[in-house]
């Protein structure tokens, strides 16, 4: 897919348990067959089914939702915009921006839906009125003193939160259409960054393996939701269907392999080659390091305690509690000592073992929460990106390394691991000032392939 022919242009701005289903059974599902009543411009394909851009749009709507819509014998002409408009909540799911953290709400833009369908509003009320879609007033933010209102948001109400149908739409016309919108927006997320189109291009080299359907097919104790986003992910991948968001705050990259469950990324294959993954340990507490003011006595101290790999364990120690799960234990230490209120720690044990140990960085975050609620999250993310897309991925795109990032890791081919490896270490410790301890998650060594 070559993005030459397209000019950039201004942006624009489920959950439920799953009963266990043979794979003889989701099979069926997967295929099932509906046509339209009186032609067959809409039509249901099976999840391999690979459309042509320029001619079709695929929408992926919850099946009792199709059903609602049939039964209420709503016209050819305005059942594809009902079908739009769900399938932008659902691409919300598909790459993370409604989660179970945002109630499963995604805001859905104005400005796009006034592109496609114009008279939108009438449609989005029907949806409500039939009780399929819920609706809430985007949240207030300050602006530089002034108060702001982000968009609406939406979700997918839960009794209609089931198996998800693709549906294929035959209108040349609105494809093409959408394709360019599509690719426009691929250039604007890239901008005139070398190294994000570096990521682009690697994108374009890398395939996922059949074998990833076979292992979602196989998985037990999944959610609906969580199946079909997995499917979703792998089939984007494999048809060349990509997506790509820059965070302009903090230059963080998003796209389908950052979205790609992590149980997944072994299936990847960069031009038909095997990948490693290079991830930097513990890397949120790690870069927190940088906040240190020069010649601060407490920074060696708290590096050593992170560098040793035991950086929770030992918050757990000093907090006097036991926090068997060790995920949890991490996820606490987020929520509670970077990225929750200022607190005094009386209710928190381990922000109180925080204080006790690291005062002097305690007190440097505490004064950034003070003026952002969020403003150390948006910083150790900021030193993130400039480290791996910046510096990193720079210097393996001048070796002419194809490279994928997920964040605070690299994705490379294993021949390239060596020296994908010694690039990030390099860049780590020119950051950090010491040796940082990176993982390797499938080293060369280990490849049967």
């Amino acid at each position: 897919m070559s993005l030459d022919a397209y000019i950039p242009q201004k942006r624009v701005n489920i959950k439920g348990k799953r009963n266990r289903r043979s794979r003889r059974n989701r099979a069926r599902w997967n295929n099932t067959s509906y046509r339209s009543s009186s032609s067959n411009y809409l039509v249901s394909v099976s999840w391999s089914y690979k459309p042509n851009p320029l001619s079709e749009i695929i929408y992926y709507v919850p099946y009792s939702t199709l059903n609602l819509l049939l039964e209420n014998h709503i016209k050819e002409k305005n059942l594809w915009k009902h079908l739009y408009i769900l399938n932008q909540i659902q691409l919300a799911y598909f790459q993370y921006r409604a989660t179970e953290e945002t109630g499963w709400y995604a805001p859905i833009s104005s400005s796009l839906l006034n592109q496609v369908l114009r008279k939108y509003r009438p449609i989005l009320d029907h949806l409500k009125e039939l009780g399929v879609i819920d609706e809430r007033p985007g949240a207030y933010f300050s602006d530089n003193g002034a108060l702001r209102q982000r968009k609406n948001e939406f979700r997918i109400l839960p009794a209609y939160q089931t198996k998800t149908i693709r549906i294929a739409h035959q209108a040349p016309k609105k494809a093409a259409r959408a394709h360019k919108r599509h690719q426009e927006l691929l250039l604007n997320a890239i901008g005139d960054d070398p190294n994000r189109m570096h990521i682009y291009n690697t994108m374009e080299m890398t395939s996922i393996q059949q074998e990833a359907i076979d292992y979602i097919d196989e998985l037990q104790d999944a959610t609906e939701h969580q199946v079909d986003s997995y499917r979703r992910s792998v089939e984007a991948i494999q048809n060349g269907d990509h997506y790509m968001i820059t965070d302009y705050k903090t230059g963080r990259f998003f796209n389908n392999f950052t979205n790609l469950w992590s149980n997944l990324r072994k299936f990847l294959r960069i031009e038909g080659e095997r990948v490693d993954e290079l991830d930097i340990a513990n890397s949120q507490p790690l870069l927190a390091a940088v906040l240190y003011p020069e010649g601060s006595e407490e920074k060696q101290k708290y590096l050593e305690v992170v560098l040793a790999g035991n950086f929770y364990r030992v918050l757990e120690a000093a907090s006097e509690r036991k926090y068997p799960n060790y995920k949890k234990l991490k996820q606490l230490v987020f929520a509670h000592v970077f990225f929750g209120k200022v607190s005094d720690g009386k209710r928190r044990p381990l922000l109180r073992a925080f204080k006790a140990l690291f005062p002097e960085l305690l007190a440097i975050i505490d004064n950034m929460k003070e003026h952002q609620k969020n403003k150390l999250a948006l910083e150790l993310q900021s030193i993130e990106a400039d480290l791996v897309i910046g510096k990193v991925v720079n210097r393996l795109r001048l070796l002419g390394i194809p490279c994928l990032t997920v964040h605070d890791s690299i994705v490379c081919k294993v021949s390239d691991a060596d020296r994908g490896y010694g690039v990030l270490d390099e860049e780590l410790e020119k950051l950090i000032g010491h040796k940082c301890k990176i993982k390797r998650k499938n080293p060369p060594q280990k490849d049967a392939a």
